[in-house]
């Protein structure tokens, strides 16, 4: 009887070594978010390319500056944010808010500010366009996102999966302000921040639906 313990152990432990495999280990933190930020950059160059650039033509340099700053600095801290989902025990120095907020009220301070006030009598025919277009950007800048993240060590499916709606809709949204002809502050914030707020909320309701089984086991 005394012998059991012993022999249950060491099954346990033949059994869990068997079943060890080699990794690749990640790269650094900084190296990481610098290959999400290098890759956000050039699908942004090449969707652009792809499409038009009457958005880059049309807006002034202090706008083009403005814009250009608050919209890196949101997709620098979500490719930061979705490394630290990548790496379990990464230091943190902000939190999923801060790195969404970012993303949103930086873009939306730029344009209320600098862009034009009035909307055009075509606002509605000329808005849903974008959006549709921005929605389908993210759609497939969010899968590209998703292999990426989930080549790392995922500890929190709710807040990975938001980030990557986050990332997508960022991405989504600076192709938009770079080829749209209608720089006017309610075209870019209804039509161009709303693929960014939809992508945000599609990725919090799939994360939230993803952890579900986890709250009920």
């Amino acid at each position: 009887m005394q012998d059991k313990p012993a022999s249950v152990q060491k099954r346990i432990i033949r059994d869990l070594t068997a079943s060890l495999k080699p990794v690749t280990p990640l790269p650094s933190v900084p190296v990481l978010a610098a290959g999400f930020v290098a890759a956000f950059l050039a699908l942004v160059v090449l969707l652009i390319a792809m499409t038009d650039t009457a958005g880059l033509r049309a807006m002034n340099a202090t706008q083009l500056i403005a814009v250009t700053a608050a919209l890196a600095a949101g997709a620098t801290l979500v490719s930061v944010f979705l490394v630290w989902e990548m790496i379990p025990g990464s230091r943190r120095f902000f939190s999923t808010p801060v790195a969404i907020l970012t993303a949103v009220i930086g873009p939306a301070l730029a344009i209320a500010i600098l862009f034009p006030w009035h909307a055009s009598a075509e606002f509605i025919t000329e808005g849903w366009p974008c959006t549709l277009m921005g929605l389908k950007i993210a759609a497939v800048a969010a899968v590209l996102a998703g292999l990426a993240v989930w080549r790392g060590a995922v500890t929190s499916k709710f807040e990975a999966i938001t980030g990557i709606g986050a990332f997508a809709g960022t991405l989504a949204v600076t192709v938009l302000q770079f080829q749209c002809p209608h720089q006017q502050a309610p075209h870019l914030l209804v039509w161009h921040l709303g693929s960014l707020g939809v992508a945000i909320l599609t990725g919090i309701v799939i994360g939230w639906m993803t952890t579900i089984p986890q709250r009920s086991a």
